[in-house]
């Protein structure tokens, strides 16, 4: 028996939905903190580093996620996220 509902059994996909969605919020926290810390440091032109924190890691990060997924929806697994879920991740990180 799961003690929290996206953890249920009939609901596989949803632990990963909501790992993922949380790692997005985080989103912007760390580039608030890659900003002033790059400040801090005398850095010319925090914007770039904001940037950088925002696309780097996780552009790579959901690129490996989307083809492990197209992957296992392929595959007819159960535990593949919806399409319409990957585009509110997408919408999410780019209006975040």
């Amino acid at each position: 028996c799961a003690l929290i509902w996206f953890a249920s059994p009939n609901h596989r996909g949803h632990l990963v939905m909501a790992l993922l969605f949380n790692y997005e919020l985080m989103g912007i926290a760390a580039g608030f903190v890659a900003a002033r810390l790059y400040k801090t440091f005398k850095g010319k032109s925090y914007q770039k580093c904001t940037l950088a924190t925002a696309l780097g890691f996780p552009c790579i990060f959901f690129s490996i996620f989307f083809i492990i997924d197209i992957t296992a929806a392929f595959y007819g697994s159960t535990d593949a996220i919806p399409f319409s879920q990957i585009v509110l991740l997408l919408f999410l990180w780019s209006c975040v």
